[in-house]
């Protein structure tokens, strides 16, 4: 599968932004904190083994934003993750030059952009399904973001950002149908962040 699509799936952003507000980071930015993901359109017995857990490691202020560093973990192994998080924009990079850009600087302002793989949009805000577990006093308002391959494959991706979170919910464009892949089912804190 193509890079967005990978980021696309496992990439979890936060902190949402009122359209009259400015705009704010829609990534993961508070060291220590633990989100697990769930596929929940696999059988149950198959859930546990295929559970996604993503962990905010680290951050460190820079001029114009925040590097945070992450761990994406599942039963078959880890990998690290660096993300830049600028004025609403969420991109990975390697700490000089930015690798692949998720959400644009400006969102959710910004309504549509182009990577060199993919065309996302914003498609519009709606609210997280009950049970999701967001943060004490939550609104739930979010935004939802699609994103098409440009190869023509039919790759189609829909993520639903919330604020203080991320992606909650993730579904791709399968048999006809919207196909729910990924569900955020745990919001927690380490004991500790690491060091950087």
């Amino acid at each position: 599968m193509k890079s967005w699509a990978l980021s696309g799936l496992t990439l979890l952003s936060l902190l949402g932004c009122d359209r009259a507000k400015a705009p704010v980071p829609f990534g993961p930015g508070e060291a220590g904190l633990v989100l697990g993901y769930e596929n929940p359109s696999l059988p149950e017995a198959q859930r546990t083994s295929e559970r996604l857990q993503l962990r905010v490691d680290a951050t460190a202020q820079m001029e114009g934003g925040l590097d945070v560093r992450t761990t994406l973990s599942t039963l078959r192994g880890q990998a690290s993750q660096r993300l830049f998080l600028r004025r609403g924009g969420v991109a990975i990079w390697d700490g000089k030059t930015i690798l692949q850009t998720i959400l644009p600087e400006g969102f959710p302002q910004v309504q549509t952009w182009e990577t060199k793989d993919a065309v996302s949009r914003l498609l519009g805000r709606s609210t997280a399904e009950a049970g999701t577990p967001l943060p004490p006093g939550s609104d739930r308002i979010g935004y939802w973001v699609e994103t098409q391959d440009k190869a023509k494959l039919g790759i189609r991706i829909r993520s639903f950002y919330v604020p203080e979170v991320g992606v909650t919910e993730t579904r791709i464009w399968q048999d006809g149908r919207w196909v729910t892949i990924q569900r955020l089912n745990s919001r927690m804190f380490a004991d500790a962040p690491r060091p950087e």
